[in-house]
C-alpha cells in the first residue's frame, strides 16, 4: 500500500512540475514551451491568434514593443521560423513592423483582429 502512495505521489510531483514547464494554458490551449523566460517578458503575450491552436500570439502592451504601436491597432508575434503563418497573418491585413532573433512582430487593425478572434 505504501508503494501505491509513493507512485501516485511520484505522479502528482511530476504532473506538477510538468505544468511549470509547458503544458496547457488555462484557456485548454497547448503551450509554447519553447519560450524561455525573456522572450515571454519582452512580447507579453495575451494568447495564440487567431486560434488556440496556432503558433502566432496576439500581444500585450509592454515596455519593450510601445513603439512598434500605433492607435487602433494590435500587435501580434510569429516565430520567424513559421514563414506560412506570418504569410496567412499578413494576407489577413497584417503589416511586419519588426523583428526580434526569433520573431516576426506585425501590426493588425483592431476591428480585423476583434473580427478575426470572434470567429473562432
Amino acid at each position: 500500500m505504501k508503494s501505491v502512495a509513493k507512485t501516485l505521489s511520484s505522479f502528482a510531483v511530476m504532473g506538477i512540475l510538468s505544468a511549470c514547464a509547458g503544458g496547457t494554458l488555462p484557456s485548454g490551449a497547448p503551450e509554447q514551451t519553447w519560450l524561455s523566460p525573456s522572450e515571454r517578458a519582452f512580447l507579453n503575450i495575451q494568447r495564440p491568434y487567431p486560434n488556440f491552436d496556432d503558433v502566432c500570439v496576439l500581444l500585450g502592451k509592454s515596455e519593450t514593443t510601445a513603439a512598434m504601436r500605433t492607435e487602433g491597432q494590435e500587435l501580434i508575434a510569429c516565430p520567424k521560423h513559421e514563414t506560412g503563418a506570418t504569410d496567412d497573418r499578413r494576407r489577413s491585413g497584417a503589416k511586419i513592423v519588426g523583428q526580434s532573433e526569433y520573431w516576426v512582430i506585425l501590426s493588425i487593425a483592431s476591428d480585423l483582429a476583434q473580427a478575426q478572434l470572434q470567429r473562432y
